[in-house]
């Protein structure tokens, strides 16, 4: 069986290599200075060239997105003079490195100052330089006033500091997708803030923050046939922004000159003109034929035997997809009195929170999936090597969504629906919260339940509360006798 892939972009050269090459808008070509975006690539075929093309795909993304923000602003003049000034700082420094022996500092600054200087026309009349560059000019005044204070950071200033801090520069694949989202909400920000979007930080006022709210509830989704932005993306892009600009204030020194004009502007369904739906019915647990007839499902037809096992484990454990898709080999555990996985970070996941690291129990059909994927053939060290990636999560995710929408078309049963099952079934198995919270890996309440305990205690704890939920759900009764189907 073979399967034919269309990569976006990709064209072949005649030495048997690929490039990446992509037309630039219209709109984009006065900023980006080109006609045609072109990345070649090494790889020639299979995953490498898939691979090859997915990170160059995302450069230009991450490209595409920057140019639209410095379209919306007008030029990149007007980004950020603090970016400019630090430019100048490195430029001056880089003039004066050579120095001249005999010759005061401020003497050999005046002198390079000259030096740019005579590279213009001067007005006869006052002596003044005429057409100086705003680069020469900034270089100028680094040059003679080194001591100047320099301008007040942006919202430029922040987003680019949050890029570098948090995200990296973007270069890696694990903050790809974030960078690439940072210069969207950045965008519509300047979209919303107009000229304001270039003030200083201690300009903001809390009307920005509820300017950009309004906006946001008003943009139109991608794809979205006219639909808007709904208040849950609308909430996390402020959210984002949020941040970013709370970050620039300690950086900065701010605290106490500026305000966060984006904190505590919650963006609500009333304002948007939608329906207000309480947080519980955002997703809703499965009903438990769809389960079985997914297993039953996955299990008979998927040539992807991975897909199966994945489900089988989510199911039993109400593990998150990538807690699940991001297991090693060791972090499974079927022997001994408590078989277990270790939910930990590793190299091919990162956790939502830190009450997410635990060890949860395997029990029944979940500890029957989990022995069946260690003896799946591998040559790594990851469990399911297929998702253990960036995006892996998100590749399992939609190919366990395709084959679920067979069986229901309800927009929130989803594969996350697993996790508020497992919820349900504890609580009407009867147990405590803190048991609840440990296996689902949600916050603990005090300090002595998130500190004290050893983890065998835990896990004893949790092992007794999953086979009570599992027994209560009769889910694994595919032959009518829970103590087999449990392993009890």
């Amino acid at each position: 069986m073979f399967l034919a892939m269309k990569l976006p972009h990709l064209q072949a050269r005649g030495d048997g290599r690929f490039r990446y090459r992509r037309r630039v808008p219209d709109s984009l070509k006065e900023v980006v200075g080109r006609d045609w975006w072109l990345v070649s690539l090494k790889a020639r075929e299979g995953a490498a060239l898939v691979n090859e093309h997915a990170n160059a795909h995302a450069k230009i993304e991450r490209e595409i997105a920057k140019a639209e923000t410095l379209a919306a602003i007008g030029s990149s003049s007007a980004l950020s003079e603090l970016a400019q000034w630090r430019a100048a700082e490195v430029r001056a420094a880089a003039l004066l490195k050579g120095g001249v022996s005999g010759v005061a500092d401020d003497e050999v600054r005046a002198l390079l100052a000259d030096s740019i200087a005579s590279r213009y026309r001067r007005d006869p009349e006052d002596d003044e330089v005429v057409g100086l560059s705003p680069e020469d000019a900034m270089t100028i005044r680094a040059l003679v006033v080194p001591s100047a204070a320099p301008p007040e950071p942006t919202l430029y200033d922040a987003k680019e500091f949050y890029l570098k801090e948090r995200l990296k520069g973007g270069d890696q694949p694990e903050h790809r997708e974030g960078a690439v989202r940072l210069e969207r909400v950045y965008r519509r920000a300047v979209e919303a803030l107009g000229d304001r979007a270039g003030l200083p930080l201690t300009k903001f006022t809390w009307a920005d923050g509820r300017a950009l709210r309004d906006h946001l509830l008003a943009s139109p989704k991608n794809g979205g046939k006219g639909k808007t932005l709904t208040p849950a993306t609308a909430k996390r892009e402020l959210g984002l922004l949020r941040t970013v600009v709370g970050m620039a204030l300690k950086e900065f020194r701010l605290e106490g000159r500026a305000i966060n004009p984006f904190a505590g502007v919650a963006p609500s369904e009333a304002r948007s003109g939608g329906p207000i739906e309480a947080e519980v019915e955002k997703r809703r647990p499965l009903p438990l034929d769809v389960i079985e007839k997914m297993r039953a499902h996955l299990t008979a037809t998927s040539t992807n035997p991975d897909g199966a096992l994945i489900w089988r484990i989510l199911t039993g454990t109400g593990c998150r997809l990538g807690e699940v898709t991001g297991l090693h080999v060791g972090d499974v555990v079927t022997d001994g009195e408590f078989p277990h996985i270790r939910v930990q970070w590793n190299e091919d996941r990162r956790l939502k929170t830190q009450v997410s690291i635990r060890s949860v129990p395997l029990c029944g059909d979940a500890l029957a999936a989990a022995k069946e994927a260690l003896e799946l053939p591998r040559e790594e060290h990851a469990v399911f090597p297929r998702y253990a990636k960036h995006r892996g999560p998100d590749a399992a995710s939609a190919i366990l969504m395709k084959h679920l929408r067979k069986f229901t078309d309800d927009k929130r049963h989803t594969v996350h629906s697993l996790r508020h099952n497992m919820k349900d079934w504890l609580a009407d198995a009867g147990v405590e919260e803190k048991t609840q919270n440990l296996l689902l890996g949600h916050t603990l309440g005090g300090i002595g339940d998130r500190v004290y305990g050893s983890d065998p205690q835990r896990l004893r704890q949790t092992t007794s509360g999953l086979r009570a939920a599992l027994k209560k759900s009769m889910l694994f009764c595919y032959a009518g006798r829970a103590d087999v189907a449990l392993g009890m």
